[in-house]
């Protein structure tokens, strides 16, 4: 049985997710943005071993969502995984649009793994499935497994992502999100930003569907 954390972040009010398959033990984190601290405390408060992170997984390349990346693989020697359309967001601060807010450098080293629209990543017993969603940025993806989807900052509650920094592209991303809209599960979404909702009240609620 698949179990997801948030894991408490601050400043930029991003959401970090532990994504556990409570079975086997192992787990993932999705967009490492908490604290480094924050990230071990919570991985050793649930008696995690750390050897058991499979993925660093990113659900696009924006600062806000790899701050702890770097930190994290040092920690645990677990893989940074991310999407080839955002490939270069890690190590150019311009791309992860850093230095476009702050006018300074941040980057970070690069992945492991670069995937595309259709991977499976095992995980215990279950398997994560990796859909691209482009728009937000151009490697922007969604994470599914069992009747959870990780959406990062393609969907949120009522909301999408902003398409006016690199990469991104609103007609892209209204393609993205008429795919997910007419996906029939009613999965359990677990955004970038913002509350967790569901995909059925997201069709009816949110303006961005409705409109498709």
């Amino acid at each position: 049985m698949m179990k997801i954390i948030k894991i408490p972040s601050v400043g930029y009010e991003s959401n970090c997710w532990l994504l556990l398959e409570e079975e086997s033990g192992c787990f993932s984190i999705i967009d490492p943005s908490s604290s480094i601290e924050q990230i071990l405390q919570s991985i050793r408060q649930r008696n995690l071993d750390e050897k058991n992170l499979q993925y660093i997984l990113l659900t696009h390349g924006h600062f806000d969502h790899i701050l702890s990346v770097d930190a994290l693989k040092k920690a645990t020697g677990a893989p940074v995984l991310i999407h080839e359309g955002d490939e270069s967001f890690l190590t150019n601060a311009e791309h992860n649009a850093y230095k476009h807010l702050f006018r300074r450098d941040l980057t970070m080293q690069p992945a492991d793994r670069l995937l595309q629209d259709g991977d499976s990543l095992p995980l215990g017993s279950s398997t994560i499935r990796v859909m691209s969603t482009p728009g937000h940025t151009q490697g922007s993806v969604c994470y599914i497994i069992e009747n959870i989807m990780l959406t990062g900052d393609t969907l949120f509650d009522q909301d999408i992502g902003r398409t006016d920094l690199y990469g991104g592209n609103m007609e892209q991303l209204q393609k993205s999100l008429q795919m997910i809209a007419a996906i029939q599960e009613n999965y359990t979404i677990y955004p970038g930003h913002g509350s967790v909702t569901t995909l059925q009240k997201q069709r009816a609620y949110n303006p961005y569907l409705k409109t498709l």
